[in-house]
């Protein structure tokens, strides 16, 4: 059962909890990227000219995309854009925003290099989404479908008590609070690598700066490929008229799970390019692809056999998150081949 929901009532003005969780991940987040840009940047305007547009893209794109996934939700896209009383979002649309925010600032002439603004980003951003998660501690949002039953894994972080509308409560998994759990260790993890590896030097023609966020993407994704499929509230794509056809072939997988895949297939591509300009064909460029297309077929295959066969969802997911997990190192192996082996540290780059 969700923790109550209101946190400020007055005659004109409700206030929501899980606004107000979601305002201070924001605030934390920011302000995290903040410290670790100014760390390395002598200003700080560049993060301070991003923020508002990547808030403004990053809020817009997520109900735009919960509105095209569930547009009984709505009175019309135009509502969902300016009425939040009602709906959920999709954070997939942050990915986007947060990224169309950091070309706005560079249009603008704040930011010379939004590669370097990206990586100093990640860790906040991780730290953002963990804090929206964290924010459905107090609605019905990012449950799950599966229920708990062994008596010592009813309580947090494993599952949250639930009630249907007639009435009957089950301990159910807790998606939300897992998920915040590891974007906290995310967040951690990519301010290590953002000191450890902001500054590699890379193999011509590779570029030193975007990879942190890179790296955010790749690690995010694994996560969602897994997670989401779990939900009770997942959206899913509905391609009309004659891109109908599609829905027959993906129409089982959910949009965090297609842009999670898209995303780590994008950048699989993107390194392979550039390990093959930077060190030839080798037999390791073949071998990781194998390697991919494995983990690939494992997850779609399991979230298949789980839509199907849902009472050996416990077996099943054991299995999807080894193939998530494959399918993330895959990636990274292929981002460590650009990497310079021998050079030496230089604080600054171009």
């Amino acid at each position: 059962m969700s923790a109550e929901p209101i946190a400020i009532y007055t005659a004109n003005v409700t206030v929501y909890w899980s606004g107000l969780v979601i305002c201070l991940g924001i605030a934390a987040g920011f302000f995290l990227s903040l410290g670790i840009y100014t760390g390395s940047n002598k200003e700080s305007s560049d993060l301070w000219a991003f923020f508002p547009f990547a808030l403004i893209f990053s809020v817009g794109l997520c109900r735009l995309l919960h509105w095209y996934c569930h547009e009984e939700q709505y009175l019309s896209w135009a509502a969902a854009l300016t009425d939040y009383s009602n709906g959920s979002f999709c954070v997939q649309g942050a990915l986007l925003g947060v990224y169309l925010g950091a070309l706005c600032s560079r249009a603008l002439g704040f930011a010379k290099n939004t590669g370097k603004l990206l990586d100093a980003v990640a860790p906040g951003f991780a730290l953002t989404l963990a804090f929206i998660r964290l924010s459905s501690l107090f609605n019905s949002s990012c449950h799950s479908k599966y229920t708990v039953e062994m008596k010592a894994l009813q309580k947090l972080p494993f599952a949250v008590l639930t009630e249907d509308s007639a009435g009957n409560q089950s301990y159910r998994f807790a998606t939300f609070f897992v998920e915040f759990v590891l974007l906290l260790l995310l967040m951690l993890v990519l301010i290590a690598l953002y000191y450890k590896l902001h500054n590699s030097k890379m193999k011509a023609p590779c570029k030193r700066d975007g990879h942190i966020f890179r790296l955010f993407l790749i690690l995010f994704s694994a996560i969602e490929l897994v997670l989401d499929s779990t939900r009770n509230d997942s959206s899913f794509l509905h391609f009309p008229g004659h891109l109908k056809v599609i829905n027959k072939f993906f129409g089982f997988v959910s949009v965090g799970q297609l842009c999670a895949a898209l995303i780590l297939l994008f950048l699989l591509i993107y390194y392979s390019r550039l390990s093959v300009q930077a060190n030839g064909r080798k037999w390791y460029h073949w071998v990781l692809w194998l390697g991919y297309l494995i983990s690939l077929a494992t997850v779609g295959g399991l979230e298949y056999c789980v839509q199907r066969w849902s009472n050996y969802f416990r077996t099943i997911y054991i299995g999807m998150s080894v193939g998530a997990l494959l399918m993330g190192a895959v990636v990274l192996l292929m981002y460590t081949t650009c990497i310079e082996k021998n050079f030496t540290y230089e604080d600054e780059y171009e």
